[in-house]
Parts: C-alpha cells; sequence; structure tokens
C-alpha cells in the first residue's frame, strides 16, 4: 500500500461529502502536512493525464473525487438511459430514509442502513431525485440531503405528506415503502 493509494481508496469511498485532511492524516495514521504534499501529487497526477476521468477538488475543507468536465455530458446521457432508470432495492431504502427523515446527513442514512450509503447517494443525485439542502452546523459540516420536485414525479406524489405515515407501517415484515398497491391492501 502507498500513501497516494490510501488517500484515493479513502476519498472514492467518501463519496460526495469528500474528507479533509486532517480526516486524511487521522486515517492514514500520517501528518496533515505530509498529506497535503500526497494531495497536490495527486492533483498534479489527475490533471497530467488526460486518459483519467476523474480529478481532485476541494470544496471547503474537504477534498472529493468528481468526474472531469469533459465527462459531465456521457455521465448524464449515462444517467438518463433507459438501462440506468430502474432503482435498486438499496436506492429506495436509500430514499425512503431521506424522504422520511429530511434533511439528513450521509452518515445519518448509513447508521439506519448499517451500511455505506456514498455511492447510492451519487446515484440518487445523479437522477435528481435527491438534492443537497445544505450543510449541518457540525465538525465537518456535512452535506444535508433531501428529496427533489423529481422524487414527488417519479413516485407519482403531489407532496411529501402523501406518503403512508411510519405509524402505519408494521415493523414486523418487510414493506417497500414505494409500493402503493401493497400499503392500500393494508388499509382495507
Amino acid at each position: 500500500m502507498t500513501d497516494l493509494g490510501e488517500i484515493e481508496a479513502l476519498l472514492f469511498v467518501a463519496g460526495e461529502e469528500g474528507m479533509s485532511s486532517q480526516d486524511l492524516a487521522r486515517a492514514c495514521k500520517s501528518t496533515s502536512p505530509h498529506i497535503q504534499t500526497c494531495l497536490n501529487q495527486l492533483a498534479e497526477s489527475y490533471q497530467a493525464n488526460r486518459d483519467r476521468g476523474i480529478t481532485l477538488v476541494k470544496t471547503g475543507p474537504n477534498y472529493r473525487l468528481v468526474a472531469k468536465n469533459n465527462y459531465k455530458q456521457l455521465i448524464k446521457d449515462y444517467a438518463q438511459s433507459p438501462g440506468y432508470q430502474k432503482l435498486s432495492r438499496s436506492m429506495v431504502e436509500t430514499l425512503a430514509i431521506i424522504a422520511y427523515k429530511q434533511p439528513i446527513t450521509r452518515m445519518g442514512v448509513e447508521e439506519i442502513r448499517g451500511v455505506s450509503a456514498s455511492s447510492v447517494l451519487q446515484k440518487l443525485k445523479a437522477r435528481s431525485l435527491i438534492k443537497e439542502m445544505g450543510h449541518l452546523e457540525a465538525p465537518g459540516k456535512p452535506l444535508l440531503y433531501g428529496t427533489t420536485a423529481e422524487f414527488l414525479d417519479y413516485f407519482a406524489l403531489e407532496k411529501l405528506e402523501d406518503l403512508p405515515p411510519l405509524d402505519d407501517i408494521p415493523l414486523n415484515k418487510e414493506l417497500d415503502l414505494f409500493d402503493f398497491n401493497q400499503n392500500r391492501k393494508e388499509e382495507e
């Protein structure tokens, strides 16, 4: 394992929220100046290599890996392609959590789901089903996520209040919160 590889792997897993140089230093058991040098090397490497589709950006105190600008149309086209339209179970679970708990941080979603949510959040954001709603006033200022008008359209809802109340959902069995036919059968 190399320092650059460790940093790259951590930033990949951190997803859209990214990580600060201090957090990277703690995770890599290194110093902030050394991590900063490595981050500069990574950024230069991504920029110098035209064959790379990602680059390193700094947003506030955090660094994150993002697609280079010349690949944005490719990503947008892919996100709108028919094969990309179906929502996976993890996407539906994450959407349900965000819909009922918004605004919520990535960590909040992960605490409820029990698994990493970075890639799922990126996919939901690419489909415009969720959006960034600001930052939590806490250390690291994590992003807050909420649903969008496209979310309401996708699930044929007029407003969030049209979601079934959580109190009405039985906890002793698995239930798809967005399967409204199943929810109506339960009410009869």
